[in-house]
């Protein structure tokens, strides 16, 4: 796998795991996402996984996305994995609703351009891991 093809499976997974916060959360009031610890948890876990995937794609593609919260995901995941006790549940909530919507849809654009660059790079004709799915789902 080459750079561009492990940023482009990085990217997948940080935009799959924000679109499962979303729709972990789905249309809970405050507070009942306040009194639903298993969604807390489920949402905190999804969190702290795009931020880890986040983390690991490559310095040369973040660079040339400014754009993408890169910071802001690797700390929301340090926030939950290293003061889990200390995390306002309020906040992610709100984070969830009305941030990482907007960011889905825009790592969805940026997963789209570099698939096509993967596309475009493979010379020999039989495509690559990314041109097939899984369980319908498209990698």
């Amino acid at each position: 796998m080459n750079d561009v093809e492990r940023d482009l499976s990085l990217l997948r997974q940080v935009q799959h795991h924000l679109e499962q916060a979303v729709e972990f959360l789905g249309d809970l009031s405050l507070e009942e996402f306040l009194d639903d610890q298993m969604r807390q948890y489920a949402i905190a876990k999804a969190l702290e996984t795009a931020g880890e995937q986040a983390s690991k794609v490559s310095a040369e593609y973040a660079g040339r996305h400014p754009e993408v919260p890169w910071v802001g995901l690797r700390g929301l995941r340090n926030r939950i994995v290293h003061d889990y006790e200390g995390v306002l549940f309020a906040v992610v909530y709100e984070t969830v609703r009305r941030d990482i919507p907007p960011l889905v849809e825009m790592l969805a654009s940026l997963v789209d351009e570099l698939r096509a660059e993967v596309k475009e790079s493979d010379d020999d004709g039989r495509g690559s891991l990314f041109d097939h799915t899984v369980d319908g789902n498209r990698l």
